[in-house]
């Protein structure tokens, strides 16, 4: 984000050294590493070497497919390339994953997945992505109601539930009590979600006021707000798609509060004068 919204002339360089090392690290980053590149395009036009970061981008992703399909025969490219992806879309794709979550971790639906390998003779990545991705998709196309509700949870715990990350109880067996889990686990408030998501919602309070009704706008706010919106919106979607928890959520709150500082910082002499 700083990287960004800054004034470097060498950013077109950190940026595409940055999102590569995003992109490796973190699998489920593919949109947020291939759009933010194309904005850069878009706001950066004076730049040289404004199309570095998507050319990286697009060598750093053929580079890793070539590399996973000689290994498992799976040219991995986007959000399908990766086996873990699949299982986690697959351990919510449930009608119970709407009554355990928040409180319950979803780890407790692993089984699903085991069942599935024993059932079809699972022999590797490919066979088991090519097995839970349809699955997935059939039961969100089957039960839109029921995937709604869980989308409207992680909303909430996003933007307003206080308790720690749901876990699984101890000494419970995962793969043979899943019916008798009480799904009323008691968590802790942990107290820094409260400033955290109390912070989140004034920016994004901010964000829809800047972007909307703010009558007097120049370049470099519009593209902080972009930005900021941009990143917001990439980074959350995989896990909306699939489930949050606060510990993903801690670099969007992080993002959210030097958003706000930004803002303060360009307009700290309106704000002062409307005092």
């Amino acid at each position: 984000f700083f990287i960004l919204v800054g004034k470097n002339k060498y950013k077109s360089i950190y940026l595409s050294i940055v999102l590569s090392m995003i992109f490796l690290l973190k699998g489920s980053m593919f949109f947020l590493t291939f759009f933010i590149p194309i904005l850069f395009i878009f706001f950066e036009k004076n730049d040289k070497f404004k199309f570095l970061p998507l050319i990286t981008i697009i060598i750093v992703n053929i580079s890793w497919g070539l590399s996973t399909y000689s290994k498992s025969g799976i040219f991995a490219f986007g959000p399908t390339g990766s086996p873990m992806n699949a299982s986690n879309l697959y351990m919510i794709s449930n009608n119970d994953f709407s009554k355990t979550y928040p409180n319950i971790g979803p780890d407790i639906y692993v089984c699903k997945v085991g069942e599935i390998i024993r059932e079809k003779n699972i022999k590797n990545e490919k066979e088991l992505m090519e097995q839970l991705i349809p699955l997935s998709m059939n039961y969100i196309k089957e039960n839109p109601a029921q995937y709604s509700i869980g989308v409207l949870k992680k909303i909430y715990l996003l933007m307003f539930r206080p308790f720690k990350d749901g876990k699984i109880p101890k000494n419970f067996n995962i793969c043979k009590n899943i019916k008798d889990l009480n799904i009323k686990q008691p968590n802790e408030i942990r107290f820094s979600n409260v400033v955290n998501k109390t912070l989140f919602n004034i920016s994004l309070i901010i964000l829809f006021y800047s972007l909307f009704f703010k009558k007097e706008k120049n370049k470099i706010n519009f593209k902080i707000d972009i930005y900021y919106l941009a990143i917001l919106i990439l980074y959350l979607a995989p896990y909306m798609v699939a489930f949050l928890y606060d510990r993903h959520s801690t670099s969007m709150y992080i993002i959210s509060q030097l958003y706000l500082f930004l803002f303060y910082i360009n307009n700290k002499k309106k704000l002062l004068d409307s005092v």
